[in-house]
């Protein structure tokens, strides 16, 4: 990689991590289906929950700065859910707001097996996004 491609990777990395700190909240979604063609491109989960504790609107998570390698590399968010029903949960997902259909989808996590939970059960989600200058 040239010296120029690395001050525009820099410069990527450090508008990227701008934007998701100014956010005051950013919302977890968690996947009732398979997320196996959940893609970077396709920037959608198959479905939603919705309702039960376990919609959006639950996930409201607040954005910290944190520490993975040095100070202030990274952001975090985190929310823990709390199902009012039983279900299984196939992955997560961190986005711009709480509509199913217009939203920018920060990151997303695909659970390895699909995870079923109960009435009463807790779901802690934390996303963390580091930030570093191109090696």
């Amino acid at each position: 990689m040239a010296f120029r491609d690395q001050l525009a990777t820099q410069h990527l990395f450090q508008k990227s991590a701008i934007l998701l700190t100014s956010q005051s909240t950013m919302y977890f979604a968690l996947a009732s289906a398979d997320m196996s063609t959940v893609t970077a491109a396709n920037n959608a989960l198959p479905t939603e929950c919705t309702g039960n504790g376990l919609d959006s609107t639950s996930g409201v998570a607040v954005v910290i700065t944190s520490t993975v390698t040095t100070t202030g590399d990274a952001c975090e968010a985190s929310v823990t859910f709390t199902s009012a029903t039983s279900g299984t949960i196939y992955g997560q997902a961190v986005m711009s707001t709480d509509s199913t259909t217009t939203f920018d989808m920060f990151s997303f996590y695909c659970y390895a097996a699909s995870i079923p939970i109960e009435s009463g059960d807790t779901l802690t989600c934390t996303h963390t996004h580091q930030y570093e200058v191109g090696v």
